[in-house]
């Protein structure tokens, strides 16, 4: 028995719904005919067999969702299949030539998937330099995306030959970054550049049809065959697989094939596009500050901005009174009697998610940029774990040393702007989080008590919230809440 999963369809979605079946148990199909209609977002996608073979089970019916790489069709063992599927896992895969031959070309590393899904990084810092001996799995160089900088480790053991690119410039994910010196015992690999670490050689060629999106066809009479892998990297790189060359084992286009034409598209655009900005004098963004404004970008185009404003009456608390505790506290309060803000949007669905846990992103400026940090649980934790835990982000985010996965998995964010200066502002909602509170500077002002005028201390605050995952109502209700247990005395 084969079982064929289904493949990443391109859109970087979890999962896709089963439109239409075009086959049914015990049918007899060939390689690459239509198995199913699958459909992602708003659009409707063939994915055609794995292999030549006969059905023997399909996973779910028209309507069902199938997750990415779970279980989609199963198909009889057979002599006559030459066709090997393999399943899934979370271990990237590597394809290797025959291990009779030996590598007889420059072995090339492209930079990997970072997991954060972004389309390139910057290279922070190289650990190696042309002419050093490496060996599998120490740090070839330190990559910057987003907020944290990732160390991406050697796939192999052996002599740098090149480094492509300096410190401070940006590398698209794909291409090119350390091409090594090929030596009589090493076989080039081909690996599927999906997460850093560790990345396995294998010592088979690894003999698969296609699992990919059925490709557009120039002539009816084309068989294209290609590794998932590259059907997938020729997909995002908008290369068309007819205008290969497969050098694979039975015509087979493989991950090297489709890296070879990108490379040759990126010289090409190399030698035509500027290589600087349009304004004079202008320097382009670096590191923390380039990601910021692509998420602010993102933000902009995507999300529907509301801001509410108002003003706490902090008159009753005591000295020295933990102010970002206080925050906090009051927007834990408020999310247990609002959880729309609580929440996520996935705007190609139009999908929210609603937390039961409070997981904390805190803005926290820094000289390189804007940091948010993520405290999980936040609901669970004393006021002395929260402190204890700020302070410490405090110092990882001052000395770039913060691990990526404490940026990541927010569910509402707080903004103290207050501390520099302002009252009130629009802070800016990062997907797929649908809220931001922004506290203002503490002042004094006079304000009625009992008739009498008074003069207190008063907080500012500015909430926004994105409007199609919340009402205005629920977001005032919200900000309401937070002012509630800020007043307290305690």
């Amino acid at each position: 028995m084969k079982i064929f999963r289904l493949p990443d369809l391109g859109e970087g979605l979890p999962d896709a719904e089963v439109n239409q079946w075009h086959v049914k148990v015990g049918d007899e199909v060939k390689a690459d005919e239509p198995l199913v209609s699958m459909e992602t977002a708003k659009a409707v996608v063939e994915v055609p067999a794995p292999r030549s073979g006969k059905i023997i089970k399909l996973h779910g019916n028209a309507g069902d969702i199938i997750k990415t790489g779970a279980p989609l069709v199963e198909f009889a063992d057979g002599e006559e299949d030459n066709a090997s599927v393999k399943t899934t896992t979370a271990t990237p895969k590597t394809v290797t030539t025959e291990p009779t031959k030996q590598a007889s070309a420059d072995a090339i590393f492209h930079l990997p998937d970072l997991g954060e899904g972004l389309p390139d990084a910057e290279i922070n810092q190289w650990h190696v330099k042309e002419g050093d001996e490496i060996k599998t799995d120490e740090p070839l160089a330190s990559m910057e995306t987003a907020k944290a900088v990732v160390e991406v480790p050697s796939p192999r053991s052996g002599k740098i030959k090149k480094l492509y690119g300096k410190v401070g410039d940006i590398i698209k994910t794909h291409a090119p970054l350390v091409e090594f010196e090929s030596t009589s015992t090493v076989a080039i690999s081909e690996d599927a550049g999906t997460v850093v670490g560790n990345i396995e050689v294998s010592g088979q060629i690894l003999d698969e049809s296609p699992t990919g999106v059925k490709p557009l066809r120039r002539r009816k009479t084309d068989k294209i065959k290609a590794l998932p892998a590259a059907r997938i990297l020729a997909k995002n790189a908008n290369i068309d697989l007819i205008t290969l060359t497969p050098t694979g084992p039975q015509g087979i286009i493989t991950v090297n094939d489709v890296k070879a034409a990108l490379t040759q598209t990126s010289a090409t655009v190399a030698t035509t596009t500027p290589t600087g900005p349009a304004i004079e004098g202008a320097k382009p963004l670096r590191g923390v500050r380039r990601q910021m404004a692509i998420a602010m970008s993102q933000s902009h185009k995507h999300i529907v901005p509301v801001t509410l404003i108002d003003d706490a009456d902090i008159h009753a608390w005591p000295k020295k009174t933990d102010i970002t505790y206080r925050l906090i506290r009051a927007i834990v309060v408020a999310c247990k009697q609002e959880p729309t803000l609580n929440a996520w949007f996935d705007t190609q669905h139009n999908a929210r998610k609603l937390h039961d846990e409070v997981h904390l992103g805190l803005a926290m400026d820094s000289a390189d940029g804007l940091f948010v940090p993520v405290i999980k649980n936040v609901e669970k934790q004393s006021a002395k774990q929260l402190r204890e835990h700020i302070n410490t982000y405090k110092t990882q985010v001052r000395d770039r040393s913060i691990p990526p996965e404490n940026l990541r998995d927010g569910t509402i964010t707080l903004s103290n702007f207050g501390m520099f200066a302002g009252k009130y502002a629009n802070p800016i909602i990062v997907p797929p989080t649908v809220a931001i509170l922004g506290c203002g500077r503490l002042h004094e002002q006079v304000v009625a008590a009992n008739g009498k005028p008074e003069i207190h201390r008063v907080m500012p605050l500015s909430l926004t919230f994105d409007h199609r995952a919340a009402t205005g109502g629920e977001a005032a209700r919200f900000l309401a809440a937070v002012i509630a247990d800020l007043q307290l005395a305690k």
